[in-house]
């Protein structure tokens, strides 16, 4: 059963707790096309109406949805039962619903949030997703994200959340959610305009403006606002407010700072502790590192079933300074043990392949040392975090954009295909007033031999980028690709006509002409690179194979 226009999201579910706002018309249009509703669902949307939930649920739970022929009784009931907060209860009415291949998006919707609560993880997702894929605009989006941010699935959180941010101004929680995405994600302008959005006295928000600033390189205003933020935070937020206090001052190069910041806050907290050990190793004050992690580190090199509770990633953290420590003691067999933990814990640590190369090589295994070292350099690469030659300088820190977007193209380089083709896909979700994206995936495509997908690409960023040059350009190129000269050097002709001095444009608008026999046009064309670029290397070419024919 599928949910009609705009008041699908409120069919079959959403009704619980605010069908007041659904009346006469807009009530059964609100409803899936099954016919007229039975008489106890009328009479508990009459009692909802009313603000009787407690009746409206007598009424569904007497109701025998089988005898009535009309499954938005069990629907309503589970949207009611979410609201109540009796969420076994719930998924027990709603999943049999959910799994039908035409479920209605609001009972998706609503046996997700069920399944969410009970900490059925992947089902609660496989539900919300689905609500999602059938009606991208259903607040089953906002829960999906949600709930990946629970489980510090970030990237997946934030493709969800923003886009939503976006549309739902009003919605801060949202909005600081999506925030914290950003932060963890090194989007630090992004993070930046999302703040803006939200009250900024809110403890969680001064922290997250800290961080912002941190990630835009300004670690002094950064420490004034994570200094405010630490003066008296509630209790919950204590020690992120220390641990963002002492990321700041590590950041000024300031590990005795960090270290005072955090005394007497590292019993029980081992991701304290672990920055806590940082600065004092950066201080050489090892023997006290090693001391603090030391309870720490129990269990990360045996089998040992406390380990399993460990947060995700902070099991790896833990080993990888304790192994950095112990190698600035030179205890580098137990250190090799240790950061061999990290990379297992953290099979993408840059730090820790690096910490396990140093170390190996300091005992002779130079293979292993390589290898290890080898597994950085990927990493690094895939990261997107160092810049080329034709970078040109550009600060890829406070352009997230760029440093993903030369991620996608390293795993292109590496037969990654599809993961550097999906990259440049969340891109476009994430940043859909930048053009690089698509532009970089229509490259791609095109480096795939697939320029059918590349065009279609192409095409959809003309329509969202009439204004842009490059984009003009390359659907161009992507059409000579595909011999279609004259809607190519059409293209050609708009992108030139934005921006004069497009060399690349002119350069292989004047090819196209010299090919199609209009030598004096082309010629005039190439004459215009030298001009703009002198000594350009294909228009030179292109030159001498004037003169000589």
């Amino acid at each position: 059963m599928r949910c009609p226009g705009v008041h699908g999201i409120f069919c079959a579910g959403l009704l619980a707790l605010s069908a007041s706002s659904v009346t006469g018309a807009a009530q059964e249009e609100a409803l899936p096309e099954q016919g007229a509703a039975s008489p106890p669902l009328v009479h508990a949307l009459a009692e909802l109406e009313q603000g009787r939930v407690q009746e409206a649920t007598a009424i569904l739970e007497q109701a025998d949805a089988g005898a009535t022929g009309d499954p938005r009784i069990a629907a309503l009931l589970g949207a009611i039962y979410v609201e109540i907060g009796r969420h076994a209860e719930a998924l027990e009415v709603l999943a049999p619903l959910a799994e039908d291949e035409n479920a209605d998006v609001a009972v998706l919707y609503n046996a997700g949030r069920a399944a969410a609560a009970l900490e059925q993880f992947d089902r609660a997702e496989r539900y919300l997703q689905a609500s999602v894929d059938a009606f991208p605009a259903s607040p089953a989006a906002r829960e999906l994200g949600f709930l990946r941010l629970r489980r510090g699935r970030f990237m997946p959180a934030y493709l969800m959340l923003k886009p939503w941010s976006r549309t739902h101004a009003n919605d801060t929680e949202a909005i600081t959610a999506a925030a914290q995405c950003a932060v963890q994600l090194g989007r630090g302008a992004e993070a930046e305009q999302l703040l803006q959005l939200v009250p900024t006295q809110e403890p969680r928000t001064k922290l997250l403006w800290a961080q912002t600033l941190l990630l835009k390189d300004d670690p002094w205003s950064a420490l004034a606002v994570a200094k405010e933020a630490a003066e008296a935070p509630p209790p919950e937020l204590e020690v992120p407010a220390l641990l963002l206090l002492a990321d700041v001052y590590l950041a000024l190069d300031q590990p005795a700072l960090a270290v005072e910041a955090l005394s007497g806050h590292t019993d029980g907290r081992p991701l304290a502790a672990v920055r806590m050990a940082e600065a004092l190793r950066r201080q050489q004050q090892v023997a006290k590192g090693l001391e603090l992690l030391e309870p720490f580190s129990r269990g990360l090199i045996e089998d040992d079933p406390e380990v399993g509770r460990w947060l995700p990633g902070l099991g790896a953290e833990v080993a990888l300074e304790y192994g950095l420590l112990l190698a600035a003691a030179g205890s580098l067999d137990e250190a090799v043990r240790f950061l061999r933990a990290a990379t297992d814990l953290a099979s993408q640590s840059e730090e820790a392949w690096r910490g396990l190369a140093d170390a190996l090589e300091r005992t002779g295994e130079r293979s292993a040392a390589a290898e290890a070292r080898q597994n950085a350099e990927r990493i690094a690469l895939i990261s997107g975090a160092e810049p080329t030659e034709n970078d040109g300088g550009t600060n890829l820190g406070s352009d997230p954009v760029a440093r993903q977007l030369r991620r996608a193209r390293a795993l292109l380089a590496l037969d990654e295909t599809e993961a550097g083709l999906r990259i440049a896909r969340q891109e476009k979700t994430l940043v859909p007033e930048d053009p690089r994206p698509p532009l970089v995936e229509a490259q791609m495509l095109m480096e795939l031999g697939r320029p059918d997908e590349a065009l279609a690409v192409m095409d959809a960023a003309e329509a969202s980028f009439p204004a842009n040059a490059d984009v003009h350009y390359y659907r161009g190129v992507v059409q000579l690709s595909l011999n279609r000269p004259e809607v190519a050097e059409q293209s050609l002709k708009r992108a030139i006509e934005l921006v004069p001095e497009h060399v690349p444009a002119l350069t292989d608008l004047a090819a196209l002409l010299l090919r199609l026999d209009r030598r004096e046009e082309g010629k005039g064309l190439v004459e215009r690179v030298l001009a703009i670029a002198p000594g350009d290397p294909t228009a030179t070419h292109l030159l001498e194979q004037l003169e000589s024919s």
